[in-house]
């Protein structure tokens, strides 16, 4: 079987969502495997909040990009400090 997408999808409430494609349709709705979300803080590090098996709705989805995994893993996400992005509604 070929190897799954990894993506990165931000929502219009401004979560920053991780994993692999299992599948979409015509209204832009995502269903991720392995997923997690990235918490962006100002005072700490980056944490990640496991997620499984997750379907974002397409009305409430911002932008989705394939992840380069080779640059995101060399990344120490815990040691980056980022203020969180504002929701857009």
């Amino acid at each position: 079987m070929a190897e799954l997408k990894k993506l990165l999808l931000i929502t219009t409430d401004g979560r920053c969502l991780i994993g692999h494609l299992q599948g979409y349709d015509n209204n832009s709705n995502i269903i991720l495997s392995q997923s997690f979300e990235r918490v962006f803080s100002s005072d700490q590090g980056v944490q990640t909040v496991d997620l499984g098996l997750y379907l974002i709705k397409g009305d409430n989805l911002v932008c989705a990009s394939e992840i380069d995994t080779t640059i995101d893993d060399q990344n120490e996400w815990s040691n980056v400090k980022a203020d969180p992005i504002q929701s857009c509604y």
